[in-house]
């Protein structure tokens, strides 16, 4: 089963929550996610619970509540989530779950990020750079070190490469094909890998898990620290950049970042699509490889 976990009806999540916090009433249930990963129900307006979808996701989720808790809930001005319930049993990981108080803002999604000025965009871009410093700057303990990935920046673009060649490459037009392997060429020529920090990274730093204060254009929240390994720092501005096209603009123009790290998010960006028809097809969900190929085909 990679591990795909059965799923579940709202009514048993439901249940799990009830018996782990069995002296809060539940009055109100709303399934806000199900993604690739995770199952997500909003309790009372006030709770967020996340459910492992795969086996591979519960222990992601038991290194992002590590993570979480040595971060003690804050990182520099802006929250992070505060693992309150965990409910981790031993040798039943298709159980796993874990909660935390409801942190209010809202996701910088692109659409709501056209609505900001030139402005505020600078500034945003300028915090979010002050947050990814403070992140990859963050020293990881030995017992993190112990359950975070390390993200090779060889081998794993190597890996990946081959796979997208395998899987991906029969169902891509010919020129695709050929873009494709140039830009896998250029990076593995020009990214030395002893130039490459490996730093503690966030890995899923896009706009649905960043939050907007209610009244200010500022972020306030970070959040699923989910894919949170040892890589690249560059991955995480590659993420960040999909904003708003300002957002790449103002990291390069006000050198909010090194020149090299930008050059290789450049890289990084160019493979988010191909990234999610890959877990598409080698996960059984042809929406996901649809989507991913759309550019390819």
């Amino acid at each position: 089963m990679n591990d795909v976990i059965r799923s579940c009806r709202r009514s048993e999540l439901v249940r799990r929550i009830a018996d782990a916090m069995p002296d809060m009433p539940i009055q109100h249930v709303r399934r806000i996610a199900s993604g690739q990963n995770n199952e997500v129900l909003l309790i009372n307006s006030a709770w967020i619970f996340r459910f492992p979808r795969t086996l591979q996701a519960s222990q992601a989720l038991a290194r992002e509540t590590m993570v979480l808790r040595d971060m003690s809930g804050d990182l520099l001005t802006v929250k992070t989530p505060r693992p309150t319930v965990v409910h981790f049993p031993e040798n039943r990981k298709s159980e796993w779950f874990m909660g935390y108080p409801l942190i209010v803002g809202r996701p910088l999604t692109q659409a709501r990020s056209t609505r900001l000025s030139h402005r505020h965009l600078k500034t945003i871009a300028g915090q979010l750079a002050q947050i990814l410093q403070s992140v990859h700057s963050r020293p990881v303990t030995p017992e993190l070190q112990q359950v975070l990935e390390v993200e090779d920046p060889v081998s794993y673009w190597s890996d990946m490469f081959v796979r997208i060649r395998r899987h991906l490459f029969p169902l891509m037009r010919p020129e695709a094909r050929q873009e494709v392997a140039r830009h896998f060429s250029h990076h593995f020529e020009t990214a030395a890998p002893h130039t490459i920090p490996l730093t503690l990274i966030h890995g899923d730093f896009g706009g649905t898990n960043l939050l907007m204060a209610p009244n200010t254009p500022e972020v306030c929240a970070v959040i699923d620290w989910g894919s949170v390994a040892i890589g690249d720092p560059a991955i995480d501005y590659a993420s960040a950049s999909t904003i708003h096209p300002e957002m790449w603009a103002n990291f390069q123009s006000n050198h909010l970042a090194p020149s090299q790290l930008l050059d290789r998010a450049i890289f990084y960006r160019a493979t988010f699509a191909l990234q999610e028809a890959l877990f598409g097809i080698e996960h059984g969900d042809p929406n996901a490889l649809a989507a991913g190929l759309s550019e390819y085909v």
